[in-house]
């Protein structure tokens, strides 16, 4: 080896010599510790009197810090509560001699009671100031550097965590009260999450729960996930007033092993001095259905403020026109009222109605929660026009001494189907045509009907959101029908000409339709192109639309990915209800369904059978004969059991006017009336003068 022999040297350094001995860093010392005093002492060497010592806080540095200047080894220095602190000690020997310096030693001051209010914790630093994260088998965390976190989803079933926050002191506060947000996504397979808000009033020895949620109720529905907040939901204005001067508050996030939970923006703050709002809002008698009537209109409202309120209006909107009333009563605060409206408000005209509530205080500090929460809505179920009827006459004579039977007939609508109640309203027949039993007093009975009625479900069109066209066809729409009704048609949005299939199956995956359409050109992409089905559908539950085969295999239809809103309802009639992959931003393919749904039954119409002695109409029984059809349009066959020489027909109408008159010569005979009015009428045979009379019906 060429090198052998030879020596190297590196890391040559020049520097000078300390000559004042710097303090044991292990004697640094902190003592009593204060929310606003410390004592620090250290261990100087013997040629050490003077010494220069650095206490920086956590807000600032050490080359931004003053030092101060001391004569003995130890010192008292203020300081502020809830920070954290490092000390440091710098040795004097002499003029322009100072030793190295020592530390640090770090310590935290404690926090005290907050006394200035609105208090706000963010959660933007971790862990937050003065709150206490121990007790519970878990720690929550922070998330994002913008939320506090309970991770249950990474948690077992039971475990738990708290957050304490400092005391507060509220005494200087006439009405204190405490807001928060929360966020947390139900799941149906782990029910028993829960966030529950307690407040102490003897530091932390009892506790009493203000706010609990669990299961469906600690749902925020805003697009929280399994390990993310969503947009956050307020807790709503949680009174602290009967807890004293001095409280603590503490969140328990109890874990079911569900989604995380999230809580932000914790505020302590005084409630207002005038404040009213609508906490709950009421029709008692209103329903939606087919026979609708007048409600009473109520509302409870409730003090939130910290004064008496008198004279202030409350009122509903119906439909978007206001009704505005005067509340005489005192409301005191942390009170409710239950207020009832003057007047009912009528119901019975077919239509939608939709009710909205607020009150109008004069000088409201929060005008927020004036209004109730949601809008009341009540449908009166389409109503067809009443049918039209025709009365009849039956006589009670000498000739028909208990009375005889009566037709009465109905029309409509066509192709409606007709039911006849008696005047208990019990059913007693269907029909265009009802036949009474053997009547001797005027009676009335009474006709209505059941048409179909048209309606639309589902998402309109696709602008509601973001899409594109898509070639797999694997996924579809669900829906629940609740009454039976029928799909006219679908609505699709095709890239090209071409054939589809629709297959529509139940729950157990029988088929409910089957079938094909071809779009032709020229392909409609704004308004798409009408699928007709005419598929009766049952009531029943979890039905799957899906497109079954295209052809050519390049087809596509359109479908969105983005702000879906389900549910898609019609009345109580069906309800689309997701998406078959279950991700509820998408819609695929069916779009603006036309159905159609059985009505409510029409408007009840009287029907009247009159009783008369048929003065001046001689019922002397002749033979028999027959009318076919009866009822008809006033073309018919009659058909005699004899005819005689002198065999007449007459028709008269109920006045006993006569309509038509004509002498027979075979018993088997077209007659043709149609230029009459429809209606019954008595149509008599007379031989020699003897007369038969039954009923003629015109329809």
């Amino acid at each position: 080896n060429s090198y052998t022999g030879d020596v190297a040297i590196d890391l040559i350094e020049v520097s000078s010599c300390i000559s004042c001995p710097s303090p044991l860093p292990s004697s640094l010392s902190v003592n009593s510790i204060s929310s606003d005093s410390v004592n620090l002492s250290w261990q100087g060497s013997a040629n050490q009197s003077t010494w220069l010592v650095y206490l920086v806080s956590d807000t600032s540095t050490l080359s931004n810090t003053v030092p101060t200047l001391v004569t003995n080894d130890t010192i008292n220095l203020a300081v502020n509560p809830n920070l954290n602190y490092s000390f440091y000690v710098k040795g004097i020997c002499s003029g322009g001699d100072t030793s190295v310096l020592a530390g640090p030693v770090s310590f935290s001051t404690p926090c005290v009671s907050f006394t200035t209010f609105p208090y706000l914790e963010e959660f933007n630093t971790w862990p937050p100031n003065c709150w206490d994260l121990s007790g519970g088998t878990q720690t929550c965390v922070h998330f994002n550097g913008t939320s506090a976190e309970a991770s249950f989803w990474s948690w077992s079933a039971g475990e738990f965590a708290y957050m304490t926050s400092p005391v507060f002191d509220v005494s200087n506060m006439a009405s204190p009260e405490l807001l928060f947000d929360w966020s947390h996504q139900y799941n149906s397979f782990y029910p028993n999450d829960a966030l529950e808000v307690l407040v102490s009033s003897d530091g932390g020895i009892n506790w009493t729960q203000i706010w609990y949620k669990t299961a469906t109720d600690l749902e925020s529905n805003d697009g929280a996930t399994t390990s993310s907040p969503g947009t956050f939901t307020n807790s709503g204005r949680i009174t602290l007033s009967p807890f004293g001067n001095s409280i603590l508050v503490r969140f328990n996030f109890a874990s079911g092993w569900g989604p995380d939970c999230f809580i932000d923006n914790v505020e302590i703050k005084e409630a207002p001095q005038n404040d009213l709002g609508v906490v709950v809002a009421d029709l008692p008698n209103a329903v939606s259905g087919c026979e609708v009537d007048s409600s009473l209109v109520t509302a409870t409202i409730f003090n939130f403020g910290y004064l008496p309120q008198t004279a202030f209006n409350v009122q509903y909107s119906l439909n978007g026109t206001p009704t505005v009333e005067t509340v005489f009563d005192t409301l005191q605060p942390g009170d409710s009222l239950l207020y009832t409206f003057n007047l009912a408000v009528d119901l019975t005209q077919d239509g939608s109605y939709s009710f909205d509530f607020t009150t109008n205080l004069t000088n409201d500090d929060d005008t927020s929660n004036d209004a109730y929460e949601s809008t009341l809505t009540y449908e009166n179920y389409y109503t067809p026009f009443a049918p039209t009827v025709t009365d009849d006459t039956v006589c009670v004579n000498a000739f028909f001494p208990n009375g005889d039977i009566a037709t009465l007939t109905a029309s409509g609508p066509s192709g409606v189907d007709f039911d006849w109640f008696d005047d208990m309203g019990n059913f007693i027949g269907t029909g265009d045509t009802m036949t009474s039993d053997t009547i001797s007093s005027s009676t009335s009975v009474y006709v209505a009907y059941k048409e179909l009625a048209p309606g639309n479900i589902g998402a309109a069109n696709t602008n509601f959101g973001g899409g594109g066209y898509y070639n797999f066809f694997t996924e579809g729409l669900m829906f629940d029908v609740f009454n039976d009704m029928t799909i006219d048609s679908v609505t699709i949005y095709p890239s090209d000409t071409g054939t589809i299939g629709i297959i529509i199956q139940s729950l157990l995956g029988s088929t409910v339709y089957n079938g094909s359409y071809t779009i032709t050109a020229p392909v409609n992409t704004i308004s798409g192109h009408k699928v007709p089905l005419g598929v009766n559908i049952p009531a029943g539950y979890a039905y799957g639309m899906y497109i079954s085969s295209i052809s050519p295999g390049t087809l596509s239809l359109y479908r969105n990915t983005t702000n879906a809103s389900y549910p898609y309802n019609y009345s109580n009639i069906a309800s689309i209800t997701q998406p078959s992959n279950g991700l509820t931003d998408f819609y695929f393919f069916f779009y603006n369904w036309d159905i159609s749904t059985i009505s409510c039954y029409s408007d009840m119409q009287e029907a009247t059978i009159h009783v008369d002695n048929c003065a001046g109409i001689n019922n002397e029984p002749v033979k028999d004969f027959y009318i076919s059809p009866n009822p008809n349009n006033g073309e018919f066959e009659l058909n005699l059991s004899y005819i005689g020489e002198n065999t007449t027909l007459e028709i008269l109408d109920l006045n006993g006017k006569l309509i038509y008159r004509s002498k027979l010569d075979h018993k088997n005979q077209s007659i043709n009336i149609n230029s009459i009015s429809r209606g019954v009428y008595l149509m008599s045979l007379i031989e020699n003068g003897n007369k038969k009379t039954k009923k003629l019906i015109i329809k």
